[in-house]
């Protein structure tokens, strides 16, 4: 399942872009959602590039039925992110503690500038798959239905919460 979402930022990009880079684990404390952010490598690179690998963990508010399969402290993750600093582009891939073999995910987020050079456009979008088999085993028939209906919540619950991350970054550079 795909999603996209855009942020406008009052903030010129390149601020943006650093802020982000450097300051990640901090924004997050502005957002219920993300309990915690924990960098455990960055590797710079000579082409002008940064990857960054880091564990998420998220305390989202779940539907009871997702609750039922997918518990919050289950919400752990990898996140490797190759940030891109000529084209302000960062490709990032997550890999769930819990559900490795269950979920993929990956995409990008885009910093162009806006409203006049004085703001920065985020275009926040990606792909997440999830195969409940490997979470319910078992469930035969029931398996896609569960898993489109998993997929579908995470992936609103993904952009919105870098919606909110996107806010935070504003508060935290004010």
């Amino acid at each position: 399942m795909d999603f996209t979402t855009v942020s406008i930022l009052k903030i010129p990009t390149e601020q943006v872009w650093e802020t982000m880079l450097n300051h990640l684990p901090d924004i997050a404390e502005g957002v219920a959602e993300l309990k915690t952010i924990n960098v455990i490598d960055r590797i710079q690179l000579p082409n002008n590039t940064n990857t960054v690998i880091s564990i998420w963990t998220a305390s989202p508010q779940l539907p009871s039925f997702v609750i039922k399969y997918i518990k919050p402290d289950m919400l752990i993750w990898t996140d490797t992110a190759v940030w891109n600093t000529a084209d302000k582009i960062i490709n990032w891939k997550i890999k769930s503690h819990y559900f490795e073999n269950a979920m993929q995910c990956e995409g990008t987020t885009e910093f162009i500038s806006a409203l006049g050079g004085k703001g920065c456009r985020l275009t926040f979008s990606g792909s997440l798959h999830i195969d409940a088999t490997h979470i319910l085993p078992g469930i035969g028939m029931l398996d896609k239905t569960i898993s489109k209906s998993i997929e579908g919540i995470l992936a609103q619950l993904i952009p919105s919460n870098f919606r909110k991350l996107s806010g935070s970054i504003e508060k935290y550079v004010q």
